[in-house]
């Protein structure tokens, strides 16, 4: 039984539950910003948007883990393919500070033309990114096999994540927010780079 199922990290991915954490004072930390960010990658002028590959992993996802963003299961499953989505929640000192964070987000997702799931709760920005038309690499011998369509993790997820994070910094830097870590942040983190291991693996 892994660490979703068994209960360490199963609040960590629902709204509801997120939120009733960062407001629990016991169960949250606030600390300074993060700056060891990824650079935003590159996106291939291709017609098809791909899975991200094992390599991603370690150079633009794991970096993200340590902001505290974390992985989450989106519920949908195509064949035996679990989707998952990458999530954060950015917490800030005033309403106000959080719809105008809302807003300039919404220019960063029309700029990069990918949109996620965006929810505020009073000072909270709840975020969860995953792209909907990505096509899976395959691993198949066969050359002439077709990548299968199916929704799920790709760099577009993470330069968006990236972008946000910036984002976030500055509001930061202007004393609007804060970064609330849960106390479970560290089995989070490992949780969620095991998921997205067993997911996208090495290539044998």
């Amino acid at each position: 039984m892994d660490a979703f199922s068994s209960g360490v990290c199963q609040g960590a991915i629902t709204l509801d539950e997120v939120i009733t954490r960062s407001k629990n004072s016991s169960d949250v930390q606030t600390v300074a910003p993060d700056s060891n960010l990824p650079e935003v990658p590159h996106i291939p002028s291709r017609k098809r948007t791909y899975h991200l590959d094992h390599e991603d992993l370690e150079t633009h996802v794991r970096p993200l883990l340590s902001c505290h963003w974390h992985v989450g299961r989106v519920g949908v499953v195509v064949g035996d393919l679990q989707v998952f989505s990458l999530n954060k929640l950015f917490s800030f000192k005033t309403f106000r500070s959080a719809i105008e964070f809302f807003d300039a987000l919404a220019d960063i997702q029309d700029d990069e033309d990918h949109h996620a799931r965006v929810t505020v709760d009073y000072a909270n920005v709840y975020i969860s990114t995953h792209t909907h038309v990505a096509y899976q690499r395959t691993l198949d011998a066969d050359a002439d096999a077709k990548p299968k369509r199916v929704p799920g993790l790709t760099l577009r997820d993470v330069r968006l994540a990236v972008e946000v994070e910036k984002l976030h910094q500055k509001f930061l830097g202007d004393r609007r927010a804060v970064t609330k870590v849960p106390a479970d942040s560290a089995s989070l983190e490992t949780w969620s780079m095991e998921q997205l291991r067993r997911r996208y693996p090495a290539p044998a």
